[in-house]
């Protein structure tokens, strides 16, 4: 109970969300704030949209949910905790420059498709992102777009004892 600040970065879905708060308040001194932060999935435009939406179906969506406990539930916990009070509990617009191959970057970085591609030896990984990155050039009007990362935010503040 002698820290103000507390931080959890893009890893709060991966965990047991009541044990965490409990924790976490148990660290915090009455008033200091547990602060989270996550990715979401970026939007696309809507001729990305639909190859994503594809790749999604056919191919990634086995390894999206493997480990997943709870993809939004941050605030939900914090807002549920008799030891928290909700500050803050938003979406903020991230436009990002994104050209070609940083948004194909962008989607090896991602946890539930680096798993995908780990199930393929090095040759196999190569085709299909060539393959990949065809089809995003197929479906960019441009060769760079503004694509929207929106930082999910959750703020709370211990309560007093």
């Amino acid at each position: 109970a002698s820290v103000d600040l507390v931080t959890c970065v893009n890893a709060f879905h991966w965990m047991d969300g009541d044990e965490v708060c409990g924790r976490v308040a148990s660290w915090l001194r009455p008033g200091g704030l547990f602060a989270g932060w996550r990715y979401p999935f970026p939007s696309m435009p809507p001729q990305l949209s639909e190859l994503i939406d594809t790749h999604m179906r056919t191919r990634w969506a086995p390894f999206r949910a493997s480990g997943v406990l709870d993809l939004d539930g941050l605030g939900r916990h914090l807002r549920a905790h008799p030891s928290f009070e909700l500050l803050v509990d938003e979406s903020v617009p991230n436009p990002v420059e994104m050209p070609r191959p940083k948004l194909l970057g962008f989607l090896r970085s991602v946890s539930f498709i680096s798993a995908y591609l780990r199930t393929f030896d090095p040759d196999t990984q190569r085709a299909y992102l060539d393959t990949l990155d065809r089809q995003l050039a197929d479906c960019m009007p441009t060769p760079t777009l503004i694509i929207d990362m929106p930082l999910a935010v959750a703020i709370a503040r211990r309560r007093s004892l």
